[in-house]
């Protein structure tokens, strides 16, 4: 038989609080954190604050094409299509395991130039975008791999936050 000093609380009781408040404040956060970051990534875009989009400046045709329909000049942004599908979104991989990450939504498809859905998936688009393609004639823009370590580099604060808020809500409870 196991003793226990009385004025240690028993495990059972300290992990209860900790594991109710745990999933529920860290999502929160991470939630806040994740469009605080898509905020910063689309004004990035629409900034044309990657050097990606100054190197290879746009063709001729699509300029032209540009303003013969009074579309926005700076690189991925035509219609605003493109940026306006960047969303915060989660999987839910387990019960106890959720993803929270910045993307496009599966469903989500480019429209034509009309403004029509298309059978190509904008997650897809992103990818020509990003890596360019020659059978598209598009060239690479990099502007989600360079986000990523800013990203990175934002998140080691909120990982403690996290650890400092679940602990005092533990602690508010006692034990």
């Amino acid at each position: 038989m196991i003793q226990r000093k009385p004025h240690i609380p028993s495990f059972k009781r300290v992990v209860a609080p900790l594991l109710k408040h745990a999933m529920p404040t860290s999502l929160k956060i991470v939630q806040t954190f994740a469009e605080d970051q898509l905020n910063a990534f689309v004004k990035r875009i629409k900034d044309q604050d990657f050097k990606s989009f100054h190197d290879v400046p746009l063709s001729e045709q699509w300029l032209a094409y540009k303003i013969k329909h009074d579309l926005d000049m700076r690189t991925m942004i035509a219609t605003e299509h493109y940026i306006k599908a960047i969303q915060v979104l989660t999987h839910k991989e387990s019960p106890d395991s959720i993803t929270v990450y910045i993307g496009f939504k599966m469903s989500e498809m480019v429209n034509d130039r009309d403004g029509n859905p298309t059978d190509f998936p904008m997650y897809r688009l992103a990818e020509v975008h990003e890596y360019g393609s020659q059978n598209h004639h598009t060239p690479a823009r990099p502007h989600w791999k360079p986000q990523v370590p800013r990203i990175r580099k934002a998140a080691i604060p909120v990982r403690r936050n996290i650890q400092k808020e679940i602990m005092a809500l533990v602690k508010g409870v006692g034990y």
